[in-house]
């Protein structure tokens, strides 16, 4: 039995002998029947946190991360969306919100990609989850465009470069490897 949440996998595993497998039978439905999947200490600690401080930034994105690994998308989005709404200039809940869309294929997050790449241009970080955004909305051809034009920009980033190649995009130039 494998019971999968987020970023955290759950495995219960039984082995017997092919002939005597069906004696087990009941023995495994009273295990799957009695598993209880508690929320993870990191989330229940972001979340005394975020109660405790609910006026502040950090909190509300400690939350949202907790959230995200924990496999609560829309909680998470809303966790991300208070954090940017206190502190607008932090990157790191709008990464989050655009690794929600992303990572969890949440309908609706092209235009929240689109404002990321307004809000800043610079990010490689904001670059990378709104491309990834792009292709989980099945707008590969729009996230690669991206991904060119930054290439074209700093040809010599290896954080691009990394990004390129997860993507499957050529990183040479005229046909000459840029790390040789």
């Amino acid at each position: 039995l494998v019971l999968a949440r987020g970023v955290y996998e759950h495995r219960v595993q039984f082995q017997s002998l092919s002939v005597a497998s069906t004696s087990y039978d009941p023995l495994i439905e009273r295990v799957v029947e009695s598993v209880l999947v508690t929320e993870p200490e990191e989330l229940v600690e972001a979340s005394r946190r975020q109660r405790f401080h609910p006026r502040s930034w950090e909190p509300a994105r400690e939350l949202g991360d907790a959230l995200y690994r924990a496999g609560k998308p829309a909680d998470a989005l809303r966790a991300y969306e208070q954090a940017l709404g206190i502190d607008p200039e932090d990157l790191r809940p709008l990464i989050g919100l655009l690794r929600v869309y992303a990572d969890y294929e949440v309908p609706g997050g092209l235009p929240v990609a689109r404002d990321a790449l307004e809000r800043a241009p610079d990010s490689l970080k904001v670059l990378e989850a709104a491309a990834d955004v792009f292709a989980a909305e099945g707008q590969q051809a729009e996230g690669i465009a991206l991904l060119d034009a930054a290439w074209l920009a700093l040809p010599d980033s290896p954080i691009l470069r990394r990004i390129r190649l997860q993507w499957g995009l050529p990183v040479e130039a005229a046909g000459v490897d840029r790390m040789s």
